[in-house]
């Protein structure tokens, strides 16, 4: 009976420094994890945040060009009030054709 007492003792410390040992390693992956989604986090924003740089100095030649035509046609309705409202009610008119004629 003594021996199998011993056994005991002696599986019940293998398990406990197995479970220490383990907890010791989940402790070090955790370190892992979070330094590599920091880095992984880190990296995508300087991507996302480069990739925004270079959309807005591609498009800046279509932007001042799409701002100028802004302008242009605003000066236009401006200095133009009738035919401005009637090509406004003809858009209008078209959209109410083209919905009522969908049912």
């Amino acid at each position: 009976m003594t021996s199998f007492s011993k056994f005991r003792d002696d599986l019940g410390g293998d398990v406990s420094d197995q479970l220490a040992s383990l907890q010791k390693e989940v402790a070090v992956l955790r370190k892992q994890v979070r330094k590599q989604s920091s880095q992984v986090y880190d990296d995508a924003s300087e991507t996302i945040a480069d990739l925004i740089d270079s959309f807005l100095t591609n498009t800046k030649g279509a932007r001042k060009e799409l701002y100028s035509k802004a302008r242009f046609v605003e000066a236009t309705a401006k200095d133009n009030p009738v035919a401005t409202a009637v090509v406004g009610f003809t858009i209008i008119g078209l959209l109410i054709a083209l919905f009522s004629s969908r049912r």
